[in-house]
C-alpha cells in the first residue's frame, strides 16, 4: 500500500458512486485494495477539503505543518468482507495562534479508530449480541467492539446536541433503586418516542425545576404540549412554575392505581358494613 495517496481526476470520477453509497462527508475514494490473506477490503481515500478549521480559534489555515500520517479506520462490511478506508491524516498551522492541529474528518468518530457509521450499526440495540459474537461477525478485535458499544451513549447524546429533539409530551415519574427502602431517582421521558431522557438523583421539586429550565443539551422544551406524571403535587407545581400554560395531566398507570385502591376500600367498607 502506497505511503502517501495520490488522487487523480479520473480516479475521483471512477469511484465517485461508492464515494455516495457510503455517504461519506469528508472523504472521497479514489482506489481499493483487497488482501486476500486478510479476506479485507481497503478503500484508498482523500481529504475532500485542502484547508482546515482550527479548533483554538476557529480561523481557516491551508499551511500544512508536517509529513501526514497514514491511518486505517474501520467501516461497516462491503459485500460481506470487512473494510478499511485508508487516508493520510494532515496536521496544520495555524497562522492566527500559531498552533499546530490535526484536520478533523467528521466520518471519523473522534480518537477512534472507526467511522460513527460502524459505530451505529454494531452498538444498534436490535442486534441483541455480546462483545464476543460481534468482534466474530465484523472481523474486529474484541477490545474494539468494547470500546464501541461503551461510547455508544456518548455518541447519541453528541447528536442529539447537534440536533436537538423536541420533546413535545414528556413524562415524570418516580422509581425506587432498592424497593421498599425508598431512595427515589426521577425519570424523565419522552412518551412519543418511549425515549428515556434523564433520571435525577431525587424527586425534589426545585431539582426537577432546574432541569425543566435547563435541559441537557440536544432536549427541546420549547414546542411543550403536555407533562404526564402522577399524582404528587410536587411535579404539577414545579411544571406549573416553568410552563404555566403547560396542561399536566395524570399518567394512567397510578389513575388506574388509584381507582384499584378506591374499589377495594369501598368493598372492604361494604364488606364490614354487611356483617
Amino acid at each position: 500500500m502506497s505511503k502517501s495517496i495520490m488522487a487523480s481526476e479520473e480516479a475521483i470520477e471512477k469511484y465517485q458512486s461508492l464515494t455516495e453509497i457510503l455517504s461519506l462527508e469528508d472523504l472521497v475514494i479514489v482506489g481499493q485494495e483487497f488482501d486476500e490473506f486478510e479476506e479485507r477490503y481497503y478503500f484508498l481515500c482523500v481529504s475532500k477539503w485542502q484547508i482546515a478549521v482550527c479548533p483554538d480559534c476557529g480561523n481557516v489555515s491551508s499551511e500544512i505543518h508536517d509529513y501526514p500520517k497514514q491511518r486505517r479506520i474501520h467501516d461497516t462490511p462491503v459485500g460481506g468482507y470487512p473494510t478499511c478506508l485508508v487516508f493520510d491524516s494532515h496536521r496544520f498551522t495555524c497562522k492566527s495562534c500559531q498552533k499546530p492541529f490535526t484536520q478533523t474528518i467528521r466520518d471519523v468518530v473522534p480518537e477512534c479508530t472507526y467511522t460513527y457509521r460502524l459505530a451505529r450499526e454494531i452498538a444498534n440495540p436490535r442486534r441483541k449480541q455480546d462483545v464476543a459474537s460481534l468482534s466474530y461477525t465484523y472481523q474486529l478485535g474484541y477490545k474494539l467492539v468494547e470500546d464501541i458499544l461503551l461510547k455508544a451513549p456518548k455518541l447519541k447524546l453528541e447528536k442529539r446536541s447537534q440536533a436537538p429533539m423536541v420533546i413535545k409530551h414528556l413524562g415524570i415519574d418516580e422509581i425506587s433503586q432498592h424497593k421498599g427502602h425508598g431512595d427515589y431517582v426521577l425519570v424523565l421521558t419522552d412518551l412519543d418516542r418511549r425515549l428515556l431522557l434523564d433520571i435525577l438523583p431525587d424527586r425534589s421539586k426545585q431539582g426537577l425545576i432546574a432541569w425543566l429550565r435547563t435541559p441537557p443539551a440536544g432536549i427541546d422544551l420549547a414546542a411543550l404540549v403536555s407533562v404526564a406524571t402522577d399524582l404528587w403535587s410536587h411535579y404539577r407545581d414545579a411544571v406549573a412554575a416553568v410552563f404555566p400554560h403547560v396542561p399536566v395531566v395524570a399518567d394512567r398507570f397510578h389513575v388506574v392505581q388509584n381507582l384499584h385502591k378506591a374499589v377495594h376500600e369501598a368493598r372492604r367498607q361494604a364488606q364490614n358494613q354487611a356483617q
